[in-house]
């Protein structure tokens, strides 16, 4: 198994936090939650037989159709637009994005305290831009798609 991989698996399982406080946040706005279970791949050439159907599934008790929600986390705390610490919003990787079978109603961007977060809806996709970017994780240059903060619905996940 590949340093790269090991790291891959390592973000993979600190992601759960997040995912859980996203997912109480949810359910107590009335709406059903549900947690795929993880599946690690033994390898990186597998990964793909490994692709998630989502972080969160969501519905409320009316509807028939479970949305996905993906969320991430960042290392940076912050509250709202105004201490928002950068000049763009990483939605996530562009390749991540294309892939997403059924496509993400939202993406949620948590901060390092996981007491705040963003919500960026897809339907604002028309808006988002490319960029290449050196990925932190991989040490890999990568395009993601990114966005204005102007579009980001930040809430306090303690409310």
């Amino acid at each position: 198994m590949t340093d790269q991989h090991v790291g891959f698996l390592r973000r993979l399982d600190n992601s759960r936090p997040a995912v859980f406080k996203v997912a109480e946040w949810l359910h107590r706005r009335g709406f059903t939650v549900k947690i795929p279970s993880t599946m690690y791949a033994p390898d990186a050439t597998k990964h793909t037989k490994y692709v998630d159907d989502g972080d969160i599934l969501i519905k409320k008790p009316t509807d028939e159709n479970w949305l996905r929600v993906e969320v991430k986390q960042i290392n940076t705390d912050f509250d709202c637009q105004d201490n928002w610490p950068f000049p763009v919003v990483l939605v996530s990787n562009k390749k991540s994005v294309d892939r997403a079978v059924p496509v993400p109603v939202s993406y949620v961007i948590v901060n390092k305290s996981m007491t705040h977060a963003g919500i960026v809806y897809t339907k604002t996709k028309e808006k988002w831009s490319e960029k290449n970017i050196l990925a932190k994780n991989t040490n890999n240059i990568e395009t993601f798609y990114v966005c204005d903060p102007s579009l980001v619905k930040f809430l306090d996940l303690r409310s």
